[in-house]
C-alpha cells in the first residue's frame, strides 16, 4: 500500500512539473515594458549630435562612414577597441545617414535589450509578472537615458549589452535543454561579439557563475569550471587588448588631472564611494549628471568616506547573504558588483576624466531592480496591494523623470548647461573640472552663430582651469576667424605648450603660418597635425593648400585624396585636385576631375572657369568657350 501511495505522489509531482514547464508566457508584461520605453524615448528623434565624442566616434568617423572593415578591426580607434559596435553603426549609415534613422537604431537596440531582460529574468524567476516589472523598471529608469540618448554610448553600450544579454539567454537555454552543447557554443560566440563591441563584456563569465549559484549549481565543480574556461580565456584576451588600447590615455590630458591627482588609497575610497552613489541614484534618480566631476585635491568631502563605508557594508551584506544562502539577495548584489567591476577598476587606474557615469549602470542596475522585485514578492503577504502594482507606480515615476532627462540630451547646449548648473560649486572657486563643459558649450554656441557667447564660454573654460588647453584652442579659432591672427597665434602657442600632441591645434596654427606665407613653419605644424590626428580632415585640407602654394602639386593631390577618403564628394577639394593636375600639365585628368566637381556642385562658377582653361590647353576651344559662358552666367 505504501508503495502504491508513493507512486501516486511521484506521478502527481511529475504532472505538476510538466504543467509548469509547458506554461505559456504572458507577453502582455513585456508589451507594457516596450510601450513604456517607447513613450519615454519618443522625443529622442528630435535630438542632435552631441559634441562629446559623437563626432569622433560616430558621424565624423571615416571608418564608419566608409565601412573600412580592415581598419576597424586592425587596432584601437581613439583609445578604444569597439570594432563590432562601429561596424553595426556603419551598416546603419550605409542604409541611411539620416540622424532620425540613426536614432531609431539606438532605440531599437534598447528595446531589444528590454526583450532579453524580460526573457532572462523570466527564466530565473519563473514568474511572468516579476520578469515584466524588472524589464519595465529597467527600460524606463532615468539613469539609462545616457546610454540611449548619447549616440557614442548607444553605439558601444547598447550593442555590447545586446549580445551580452543574448549570451546569458543562450546559456540559460543550454541549462534548460539538459546541457546540450549547442546553446553553450552559441553563448560563447555571442560573448565574443559582445567583447568586440565593448570591453565591459569581460564580466560575463563571473555573471554566469552568479547565475549558476542562483540556480543551485555547484560553482566549484569541475564541470561548471570547464564550461566557463572559454569565457575566461575570451575575457583575458579582451582585457589585455583594452589595457593596451587605454595605455595612451594614461599619458594623455586628463581634465584638471582627473583621478590621477589622488594617491592610490584616496582613489580606493573614491571608487568605493561610487558604488554607493550608484545605488543611491538607482533608488532616487534625481540630480543625474552627464559629467560627475572629481572633488578638489585635498578637499574630499566627508560623504565620500561615509559612502565608502556603506559600500563595505554592502559587500558585507553580500557575504552574509552567501553564508545564509539567501540566493535572491546574493545574486542581485553579485550581478551589480560584477558588472560594475571594470568601470570601478578604470576609476582606480584614473584613466577617465569623470568620477562615475550613468552609462556604466546600464547593465548592473538590473541586479538592484531584481532585488527590489524579488523582495516585494517575498513580502507580498504583508503588503496592502499586490507587489506588481508597487512596481508600476515606481515605473510611472521613473518614466516621467526619464522623459524629462531625454530632453536634457536635446543638444550640446542643453546638456552642458545642465552639467554646469549641477556641478558648479555653491561658492568660489570655480570647479576646475567644468573646463570641458564650458568649452563644449562654447563649441555649440559658435556653431549656432553666437560668437560672443562662445568666446565667453571659452574664457570661462580658461578661468576654470588655466591648464585646460582646448579653451585656448577654441578662443584662438574665434580670433583667427575674426582676422586677429596675432591673438590667435598666442592662444595656439599656449595650446602647444600645454598639450604638445594636440593635432587640432597644429592644424589651426599651421593655417596662421600659411596665411602669413610662412610655408615652412606651416608645413611643420601640419605634418604634426596628421601625425597626432590621422583622421583629421582639416589637416589634410590645410596641408594640400600649403603644398599648392609651395608648388608641390603631387603632394597636394595626395593630401586631397586622403581628405576625400575622410570626407568624400567635397566639391571644393576636388576642384583643388583638378587645379593641381593643370599645374602638372595633366590636362585630361584635370578635365575629368573638374567635371566631377561640377557634377557635385553645378552652381560654382570657378569650376567652369578652371575647366575652360584645361579645355584650352587641350585645344578643345568650343568646350572652353561654353564653360566660360557658363561661368559668366553664374557670377
Amino acid at each position: 500500500m505504501a508503495k502504491i501511495k508513493t507512486k501516486k505522489k511521484n506521478k502527481s509531482k511529475k504532472s505538476k512539473v510538466n504543467s509548469t514547464a509547458s506554461q505559456k508566457t504572458n507577453w502582455v508584461y513585456l508589451v507594457i515594458a516596450l510601450v513604456a520605453a517607447g513613450v519615454v524615448y519618443f522625443t529622442l528623434f528630435g535630438n542632435e549630435y552631441l559634441n562629446y565624442d559623437d563626432d569622433i566616434y560616430v558621424h565624423e568617423n571615416s571608418l564608419i562612414r566608409n565601412m573600412e572593415i580592415g581598419a576597424l578591426y586592425a587596432g584601437p580607434y581613439a583609445s578604444q577597441y569597439s570594432p563590432m559596435a562601429m561596424t553595426l553603426m556603419g551598416i546603419q549609415y550605409q542604409i541611411s545617414d539620416s540622424l532620425g534613422f540613426i536614432r531609431f537604431g539606438s532605440l531599437l537596440v534598447h528595446l531589444l535589450n528590454v526583450l532579453f531582460i524580460f526573457l532572462i529574468f523570466r527564466k530565473l524567476t519563473k514568474e511572468d509578472w516579476m520578469a515584466g516589472v524588472v524589464a519595465l523598471l529597467w527600460a524606463v529608469h532615468p539613469i539609462q537615458v545616457e546610454s540611449v540618448a548619447w549616440l557614442a554610448a548607444a553605439m558601444k553600450i547598447g550593442s555590447y549589452t545586446l549580445f551580452y544579454l543574448a549570451s546569458i539567454w543562450a546559456y540559460l537555454k543550454y541549462l534548460d535543454d539538459k546541457n546540450k552543447k549547442g546553446g553553450l557554443l552559441l553563448s560563447i560566440g555571442l560573448m565574443v561579439i559582445s567583447a568586440f563591441c565593448k570591453e565591459q563584456a569581460v564580466a560575463l563569465p563571473l555573471t554566469l557563475l552568479a547565475i549558476d549559484y542562483f540556480k543551485g549549481r555547484n560553482v566549484f565543480s569541475g564541470k561548471v569550471l570547464i564550461e566557463k574556461a572559454p569565457y575566461f580565456i575570451i575575457s583575458i584576451i579582451f582585457g589585455l587588448v583594452t589595457l593596451s588600447a587605454t595605455a595612451d590615455a594614461l599619458d594623455g590630458e586628463i581634465i584638471a588631472d582627473g583621478g590621477n591627482q589622488f594617491g592610490i588609497f584616496e582613489r580606493l575610497f573614491l571608487a568605493l564611494h561610487t558604488l554607493t552613489a550608484y545605488v543611491q541614484r538607482s533608488i532616487l534618480p534625481v540630480n543625474l549628471s552627464f559629467f560627475y566631476t572629481y572633488p578638489l585635491k585635498g578637499s574630499i568631502p566627508p560623504t565620500v568616506y561615509v559612502n565608502a563605508l556603506i559600500s563595505l557594508s554592502l559587500i558585507g551584506t553580500l557575504a552574509w547573504a552567501l553564508k545564509q544562502d539567501k540566493k535572491w539577495l546574493a545574486f542581485g548584489l553579485l550581478f551589480f558588483f560584477i558588472n560594475l567591476f571594470f568601470p570601478t577598476l578604470t576609476s582606480l587606474m584614473a584613466v577617465r576624466d569623470v568620477l562615475m557615469a550613468d552609462r556604466y549602470m546600464y547593465v548592473p542596475i538590473a541586479g538592484l531592480i531584481f532585488i527590489l522585485v524579488y523582495g516585494l514578492n517575498h513580502l507580498k503577504a504583508k503588503l496592502p496591494i499586490a507587489p506588481q502594482y508597487i512596481g508600476y507606480v515606481l515605473a510611472f515615476i521613473f518614466a516621467i523623470l526619464g522623459f524629462m532627462r531625454v530632453g536634457i540630451f536635446k543638444d550640446s547646449g542643453t546638456l552642458f548647461t545642465d552639467v554646469i548648473n549641477k556641478e558648479s560649486y555653491s561658492k568660489p572657486p570655480l570647479n576646475p573640472h567644468l573646463a570641458l563643459a564650458f568649452n563644449n558649450r562654447g563649441i555649440f554656441k559658435k556653431r549656432a552663430g553666437d560668437i560672443q557667447g562662445a568666446k565667453a564660454d571659452y574664457e570661462m573654460s580658461i578661468r576654470s582651469n588655466a591648464a585646460y588647453s582646448n579653451g585656448y584652442l577654441g578662443r584662438g579659432n574665434i580670433y583667427f576667424n575674426a582676422g586677429q591672427d596675432d591673438k590667435a597665434l598666442l592662444d595656439y602657442n599656449k595650446v602647444a605648450e600645454l598639450d604638445p600632441k594636440n593635432g587640432y591645434n597644429y592644424s589651426a596654427r599651421g593655417s596662421v603660418y600659411a596665411k602669413r606665407g610662412q610655408f615652412d613653419l606651416a608645413l611643420q605644424d601640419l605634418n604634426k597635425a596628421v601625425e597626432f590626428e590621422p583622421f583629421l580632415a582639416d589637416a589634410f585640407s590645410n596641408r594640400s593648400l600649403v603644398h599648392l602654394n609651395a608648388g608641390n602639386y603631387s603632394e597636394a593631390i595626395s593630401d586631397v585624396d586622403r581628405f576625400l577618403n575622410l570626407k568624400p564628394n567635397t566639391a571644393d577639394m576636388i576642384e583643388l585636385k583638378g587645379v593641381c593636375f593643370m599645374r602638372l600639365g595633366q590636362f585630361n585628368e584635370a578635365v575629368n576631375t573638374l567635371s566631377e566637381a561640377i557634377r557635385l556642385s553645378p552652381g560654382s562658377a570657378s569650376f567652369y572657369t578652371n575647366r575652360s582653361s584645361a579645355y584650352e590647353q587641350l585645344g578643345r576651344q568650343a568646350e572652353a568657350q561654353a564653360d566660360r559662358q557658363k561661368a559668366d552666367s553664374l557670377k
